[in-house]
């Protein structure tokens, strides 16, 4: 007989708002006359589910969304300033064949505005957004079992504002939108006991400040994190997929697409267990993939990537990492880490440590078990010396070279003799021609 236990808690208010008017005007919305007029506005909307499974029904499952949008305008004879934010968030969870099973879904946004105006022309206002999503699933499984969530995070604000001072009329406008989607799945394989911890969270920030007649200024940050634990003694897959999509228009504008997406699985290849880390990181036109595989033994074996990309907005990191460890017990934990960070105009810069100490291939050495045959020659020193032999008695055979020697010896005795010969017929010669004046004279 199975038994669930299920609670459930949520609220969610789309707009409470509350709304100062200065004392010169009834209504924000409405033209007002006078020397100056202000509003302002607080905005927060949450929702908050979570269900436990205590006895492993074959399928666990819930889902939330929800959607806020509201605006200000305040207008008058001579300005109009008008502020707006919308936030949808979506979160669904399913788990099959746990043992027991934890979901969480939490989402909370806020919105503060301010809005001022004065007859002499100056006008300035502020939107300050921020929107929070997390979810967390625990799985304990005694065998085959699998986990999912889906968590999807929209973000539109922009504000405006024009004045006419004289007959001139002076405006600013500025927006940022940012689409968030984060995806994860485990599955653990058949007889083995199993335990799987998974997390997402994304925050988006968005502030934004107009004043007329000096300037416009904003800031923008969007982060996405994705984390999952596994504890197993069987085959396993963890994975993991993440984008954000990020747009800021106005003085400080700029737009860029980033993407990660991290893999880690055990698998079994003649009676042993390997890990292959499939990793991938995608930023703008700037594209990496990286796969390792390594013989699953007792020593740590992690695999990070990290990428930074600088633009004249901003600055955009995304990093992937995982860690594999067999124990003693032959159970094995893991555990994979995504990330994603889009700052617009923000002079500090995230700090970025999301994988602990990294290390770019980590344990290259894994492999190496068998580099050390290269030392084992040092047993074969005895058939060393008999291929040296080998190439000493070759020698031997230099021996002719010694004969050889000698015929330079007879053929330098023949020449003695040609010369001596020579010598004497030139002798004779001049002994004859001599003889021969005599008898003439």
């Amino acid at each position: 007989m199975l038994k669930r236990t299920v609670s459930i808690c949520l609220a969610m208010s789309l707009v409470t708002g509350n709304v100062a008017m200065a004392e010169e005007g009834p209504a924000a919305s409405n033209p007002v006359q006078g020397e100056q007029q202000s509003q302002e506005q607080n905005v927060h909307g949450d929702m908050a589910q979570e269900q436990t499974n205590a006895e492993g029904k074959p399928a666990t499952e819930q889902q939330q969304s929800a959607e806020m949008g509201n605006d200000q305008t305040q207008a008058s004879k001579n300005a109009e300033q008008t502020q707006a934010a919308g936030t949808t968030v979506n979160q669904t969870q399913a788990a099959n064949n746990g043992t027991e099973v934890k979901q969480t879904q939490t989402a909370t946004a806020d919105v503060d505005r301010q809005q001022s105006y004065e007859e002499t022309g100056s006008a300035q206002q502020g939107q300050n957004t921020k929107v929070e999503a997390n979810q967390d699933q625990v799985l304990a499984a005694n065998g085959e079992a699998s986990a999912t969530q889906g968590q999807d995070v929209t973000v539109d604000t922009s504000q405006s504002q024009k004045v006419l001072v004289g007959d001139a009329e002076k405006g600013q406008e500025q927006g940022a939108q940012v689409v968030s989607e984060q995806d994860q799945y485990a599955k653990v394989a058949k007889d083995s006991e199993s335990s799987v911890k998974m997390n997402q969270g994304t925050t988006v920030t968005s502030s934004q400040k107009q004043q007329l007649p000096e300037g416009q200024a904003q800031e923008t940050a969007a982060t996405n994190v994705q984390t999952q634990d596994l504890q197993t003694k069987g085959t396993s897959e963890l994975g993991q997929n993440q984008s954000v999509d990020a747009k800021q228009t106005g003085d400080q504008q700029g737009a860029v697409a980033v993407a990660t997406k991290n893999v880690l699985t055990i698998f079994e290849r003649a009676t042993k267990l390997f890990v292959s880390f499939l990793q991938d990181i995608t930023i703008g036109d700037y594209k990496e993939t990286i796969v390792r595989e390594y013989e699953l033994k007792s020593d740590e074996l992690s695999r990070s990537q990290v990428e930074t990309v600088t633009y004249e907005w901003g600055t955009v990191t995304a990093a992937n990492c995982g860690r594999v460890q067999k124990n003693t017990e032959n159970s094995i934990q893991a555990n994979i880490i995504s990330f994603i960070s889009v700052t617009f105009g923000l002079e500090t810069k995230p700090v970025l440590q999301p994988c602990g100490q990294e290390t770019v291939d980590p344990k290259p050495e894994q492999p190496k078990p068998e580099q050390p045959k290269p030392e084992a020659p040092k047993t074969i020193p005895a058939p060393v010396p008999q291929v040296l032999d080998t190439v000493i008695t070759a020698p031997p055979v230099a021996t002719p070279t010694v004969q050889a020697n000698k015929l330079p010896d007879t053929a330098t005795n023949d020449l003695n003799l040609i010369l001596l010969g020579l010598g004497l017929a030139a002798g004779g010669s001049l002994l004859y021609f001599g003889q021969r004046r005599k008898s003439k004279a």
